[in-house]
């Protein structure tokens, strides 16, 4: 465990942030939530979990969503706590764009 030490504290999120708003960073998309610019990825494996992390890179915010069962929606979960935080409306269509 103490190799994953301050593996997500702020100062290693801010430092990949820079690395990650370069083009064509396999994997990792820059896209636009609700009129916030978030940097996002996704994975999993068929037989055991799922993963998604988006940082909102303007906003001082990131969401981390981590389960052990597939049938997680992974990729809605963080749209909705955005949706919350960034006080959005979210039609049920809108969770998976």
């Amino acid at each position: 465990m103490q190799h994953f030490k301050g593996a997500v504290e702020m100062g290693d999120i801010q430092r990949w942030t820079k690395v990650l708003l370069k083009p064509n960073l396999p994997g990792w998309y820059v896209i636009d939530t609700f009129g916030h610019r978030n940097i996002s990825h996704s994975g999993g494996y068929p037989n055991g979990f799922r993963n998604y992390i988006a940082r909102y890179i303007d906003d001082d915010l990131t969401i981390i969503v981590l389960s052990n069962q597939m049938e997680t929606d992974s990729k809605g979960l963080p749209r909705e706590l955005a949706s919350i935080v960034f006080g959005k409306g979210i039609w049920f269509w809108q969770k998976y764009i």
